[in-house]
């Protein structure tokens, strides 16, 4: 028994000294995403960016978007919005990633070259933007491009914008629109708030299983020092 007491007592001296350390980093980082969370794209950024809609000239119906963006069978959902002055057809497939053809004329939206995308990253953050380079295309997600929604429509063009924030741009060719986007600030209070808290470095959260059971594992460990 008193074998048992001295290992009991080990142990729970060097899991509360490790979790501890990490229970540290966690509430510190928890109280800085109060105030800054995770770079992403929210619904009113998005729709502040978007050209007004020229409903006029949507005369392609949905049916034939559907066909036109080279999809088999229906869509499980349907957007209308713009691409520079034209409209557009955007339409989810059963895996969630979006295509896109014209409204205004029944003709497919090709997916974007990096000029292209360059042209919509300065288009999207307006006018401080002084130009826009393509950075490359992204098979597999990044730091900033880690949630499900934006992994969905990989591969994706990066371009950074020149303009005094530092915005990084993420744009899906194939729906010709962007899909993500930060600012030079707002990464740097994820590596403070949101990467730590959630232990989200790129090179683990890439692996979504090996992700989940690291979290499972620390849980259960705090679990058994508990008890």
């Amino acid at each position: 028994m008193s074998s048992l007491k001295r290992w009991t007592v080990q142990l729970h001296l060097y899991l509360g000294s490790a979790l501890c350390a990490l229970f540290v980093v966690w509430f510190v980082s928890g109280v800085v995403m109060m105030y800054h969370g995770y770079p992403g794209l929210t619904a009113a950024e998005r729709f502040a960016a978007m050209p007004a809609l020229d409903c006029a000239r949507c005369v392609v119906p949905p049916a034939e978007a559907v066909r036109l963006a080279g999809l088999p069978a229906g869509a499980r959902q349907l957007r209308l919005g713009m691409y520079g002055s034209r409209p557009v057809w955007r339409i989810a497939d059963d895996a969630g990633r979006w295509h896109a053809a014209y409204a205004d004329r029944a003709e497919p939206l090709h997916p974007l070259t990096p000029r292209a995308s360059e042209a919509l990253a300065a288009a999207f953050v307006g006018p401080g933007a002084r130009g826009a380079t393509f950075a490359g295309t992204l098979d597999d997600a990044d730091q900033w491009t880690l949630t499900r929604s934006v992994r969905d429509q990989m591969p994706l063009h990066r371009v950074d914008v020149l303009d005094p924030t530092g915005t990084r741009v993420y744009i899906a060719p194939v729906s010709a629109e962007v899909v993500s986007a930060s600012t030079r600030r707002e990464r740097l209070w994820s590596w403070l708030g949101a990467i730590p808290h959630w232990i989200y470095p790129t090179v683990l959260r890439r692996h979504a299983e090996t992700w989940a059971w690291l979290v499972i594992g620390l849980s259960g460990l705090g679990t058994l020092m508990s008890l």
